[in-house]
C-alpha cells in the first residue's frame, strides 16, 4: 500500500506543478490561453484533474475561429444551386450559412466548459471567486 509520507510527496509534488504542459496539438495561441487559464486560477484548477477540460476548451475556440472565419469569408447567407432531377442547374436559392449553426453549438459547449472550470461570472460566484475574464481569455491574442 501507500504510506502516509508517500501520500504526502505525492501531494506536494503535485502541488509544485501548478501549470502542466499544454498539449502539443494545441496552435500557439491557445497553448498562451491553457497557461494564462492556469495562472489566473490556480487556486481553483487541478494540474492533474483539470488538465484535460482546460485543453478542451481551448480546441473549442480554435474550432471557433474556423466557423467565425467562415462566416465572415463567406456571409450568413450563401447561394445554392437548385439542380432539375435532369442534373440541370436551374437556378439559386439563398440558404443560411450552416457556420452559423454550428457556431451557435459551439458556443454553448464553450459556455458549458468555461462555467465547469470557474471562468464564467456565475461560476466564479458560485465558487466565490474572484477572478477576470478578460484578462484570461485576452491573453489567448497575446503576444508570446
Amino acid at each position: 500500500g501507500i504510506t502516509a509520507g508517500q501520500r504526502h510527496e505525492t501531494t506536494a509534488r503535485a502541488d509544485e506543478m501548478t501549470t502542466p504542459t499544454p498539449p502539443s496539438d494545441l496552435n500557439r495561441a491557445s497553448k498562451r490561453l491553457f497557461r494564462a487559464v492556469y495562472a489566473a486560477s490556480s487556486d481553483t484548477l487541478s494540474p492533474i484533474l483539470d488538465a484535460e477540460t482546460v485543453a478542451r476548451l481551448c480546441r473549442l475556440l480554435e474550432e471557433r475561429e474556423i466557423y467565425a472565419a467562415e462566416l465572415l469569408e463567406h456571409g450568413a447567407v450563401h447561394a445554392e444551386v437548385i439542380v432539375s432531377p435532369k442534373g440541370d442547374v436551374v437556378g439559386e436559392r439563398m440558404v443560411p450559412n450552416p457556420a452559423e449553426q454550428q457556431l451557435r453549438r459551439i458556443d454553448k459547449a464553450i459556455d458549458a466548459v468555461t462555467a465547469a472550470l470557474g471562468l464564467s461570472p456565475t461560476s466564479r460566484a458560485r465558487l466565490g471567486v474572484a477572478a477576470s475574464d478578460s484578462a484570461i481569455l485576452s491573453a489567448r491574442w497575446a503576444t508570446p
